[in-house]
């Protein structure tokens, strides 16, 4: 059933921002008996030999967003040239889409915002921001109360492409929101901000709401910048994206996540330093690789020693897999490794870690709380996410 579905196409998913007041318009219309001048789903055959039920059925809300903003149509966004019956809903959506009230976006996709619980006041840090989609879904939850209300929060939205970061903008600047802000700087780099107190030196304390407060040597007061909410979407090798991405069935190879293990550590070790004590951090990847997965947050909650505590998290709705508390690497060969020490090939070593393996307290760590969503659960991509608390 798992290969089976890889095999086939993804669904085209989409879902409507609360940010402009249009959406209880947008979602009536979907809602709506007559759907775009009635179109007959029972009677309307699909064209595609993936379908193999042979019958297109309506969008239907997708039970775990929130408030029916996230939906889910089965026929792909290629193949919705080929109904004409739902030219007129594709034409809609396209409008709907291009003014910023609906978003397209992978159902999968739309998930690690879902768990950061953002208010208005928060100061939040995307890391790996490009191309945006998940950014424009953390600046709707800012703006919660609707676009006349100015929050007092921001999102900062970073990516380590120049080219990435200037799209990220255009995609941002569709919401027409004065917070946030876009920054090019390595995710394992990303600096320390600091923010200007504006009132009396003499009255200030030694903290505040943002972080410590630092005074230079001309009496200025600035306060060094902690996260309230951190989303870590880390670059990975995106064997979950198999159904859209099919040169992967190509191109995969076993030692691609090895050589992304370490990047994707020290990103999420800078994003756990960044956060404000209390803090919220999301960990993901669209990946199965435990390597990139379990083994990652396993050394980031080794290194912290107790400072980050893995959530459990869940959505109503939602299906997901536990994390995995056991796993195995493979050579080149494809033979098995089991441990770092069973290694004999000294190159292969040299590429390898320890940290890669399971480690002996994965039942203390509590790995089991991550969260890995397989694409035959709910005819979705794959993804993996772990919440982690500071």
């Amino acid at each position: 059933e798992f290969l089976d579905t890889l095999k086939r196409p993804l669904p085209m998913t989409f879902r409507i921002s609360k940010y402009d007041g249009m959406y209880k318009h947008v979602r009536g219309k979907l809602e709506a008996e007559s759907f775009f001048g009635g179109v007959d789903f029972e009677n309307l055959e699909g064209k595609d030999d993936f379908y193999k039920k042979g019958k297109v059925v309506r969008p239907v809300p997708m039970p775990w967003y929130r408030e029916h903003l996230g939906w889910y149509f089965i026929v792909s966004k290629k193949d919705l040239k080929k109904f004409p019956p739902l030219d007129e809903f594709r034409k809609w959506l396209v409008s709907v889409t291009e003014i910023g009230t609906v978003t397209r976006q992978e159902a999968v996709s739309m998930i690690p915002p879902l768990f950061m619980d953002i208010k208005p006041h928060h100061w939040v840090l995307d890391m790996c921001a490009a191309p945006g989609s998940k950014t424009c879904q953390l600046l709707e939850f800012l703006h919660e109360k609707g676009a006349s209300h100015i929050p007092e929060g921001i999102v900062i939205a970073n990516d380590a492409d120049r080219r990435r970061a200037h799209m990220l903008t255009k995609q941002i600047k569709r919401l027409r929101s004065p917070n946030f802000l876009v920054t090019n700087h390595p995710a394992q780099f990303f600096p320390n901000l600091f923010v200007e107190e504006e009132s009396d030196a003499s009255s200030k304390p030694a903290s505040s709401s943002l972080g410590r407060i630092y005074t230079n040597r001309h009496g200025e007061q600035y306060t060094q910048v902690r996260f309230d909410r951190i989303l870590c979407d880390v670059p990975c090798t995106g064997d979950g994206t198999l159904r859209k991405n099919a040169l992967l069935w190509k191109n995969w190879t076993v030692m691609a996540g090895y050589g992304l293990h370490y990047l994707q550590y020290r990103i999420a070790l800078r994003g756990a330093q960044l956060l404000k004590l209390g803090g919220i951090m999301v960990y993901s990847t669209c990946s199965f690789n435990p390597v990139e997965n379990e083994a990652v947050v396993a050394r980031l909650l080794h290194q912290c020693a107790g400072g980050l505590v893995l959530e459990k998290a869940q959505l109503e709705g939602l299906k997901i897999d536990k994390g995995l508390e056991t796993w195995k690497l493979m050579d080149k060969k494809g033979e098995f490794l089991t441990s770092y020490d069973t290694v004999k090939d000294e190159k292969l070593k040299e590429k390898l870690s320890p940290f890669m393996f399971p480690p002996p307290n994965a039942k203390e760590l509590g790995l089991e709380r991550c969260m890995r969503l397989m694409p035959h659960r709910q005819d979705t991509g794959g993804f993996f996410v772990a919440v982690l608390k500071r």
